[in-house]
């Protein structure tokens, strides 16, 4: 490897399927061609339109299917990129590829400029990661914002972010800096704040419009998120209960 652990390369490769298995992670940069590949058990192809991320151990087949030019970063240490094996090269990146693909095809790489080239393809892969994550913890909240009162599960969420459940979770606490459940429970303790201070409905019907299973429920929960009761607000805010049952 060369400086930081990066190197850069510029391959063609055969229509014969070979398998590999390498120490390092190894970014994939189609500049002209495709290539059918499986990457741990996912099945793709590579082409201009779209690259691959390859994490070290993961073991990897592709065979060629026309005349082709792959910019290759092997990149060892930490690990250069997360997220989905393949992924899609946009505009922005496909310049880049390009780029680089023109400089490789000159000749060996001075040092420095082959690890600014290598930072900018991780830099732009990662940014399109962060962008997409964050794109997708909006669609999240999106939903929880319009369906508050439904029982949301965390796959729900997940299918509507279009991300797995794990990465869901993991962007979701990175975007916000909370977890989906703690969000959707902030959501509804808003509305039903909302609804205490401006309507007379019942605590136990508002408890059940945004989504608790009964008024104890949302009690417990403006206790210990709020350090209040809903009856506490609503008295605050000029609106008394009716029954006093519905003030426990």
């Amino acid at each position: 490897m060369t400086i930081a652990g990066m190197r850069l390369s510029l391959r063609s490769y055969g229509d014969r399927m070979v398998t590999h298995i390498h120490d390092f992670d190894q970014l994939v940069f189609p500049e002209t061609g495709a290539m059918e590949s499986r990457i741990g058990t996912r099945a793709g192809e590579l082409s201009p339109d779209c690259l691959a991320v390859i994490a070290r151990g993961t073991p990897h087949s592709s065979r060629a299917l026309r005349a082709n030019r792959f910019v290759i970063l092997d990149v060892e240490g930490t690990s250069a990129v997360t997220g989905p094996v393949y992924r899609p090269l946009d505009q922005t990146l496909g310049q880049l590829v390009r780029y680089a693909a023109a400089e490789l095809a000159m000749g060996k790489l001075a040092a420095d400029t082959e690890f600014h080239i290598a930072a900018l393809l991780i830099a732009r892969i990662r940014q399109d990661v962060a962008a997409r994550a964050a794109t997708s913890v909006a669609r999240a909240l999106s939903l929880m914002t319009a369906q508050y009162s439904r029982n949301l599960s965390i796959g729900m969420l997940a299918d509507a972010s279009g991300l797995g459940i794990s990465r869901f979770h993991e962007a979701f606490r990175r975007e916000t800096g909370k977890t989906p459940a703690g969000a959707l429970r902030d959501i509804r303790l808003a509305k039903a704040a909302a609804m205490l201070r401006e309507t007379d409905r019942s605590i136990a019907d508002i408890a059940l419009a945004v989504g608790f299973s009964d008024q104890s429920a949302l009690t417990r929960c403006f206790r210990r998120f709020r350090a209040t009761t809903p009856n506490a607000l609503r008295q605050r805010a000029g609106r008394l209960e009716l029954s006093a049952e519905q003030q426990v």
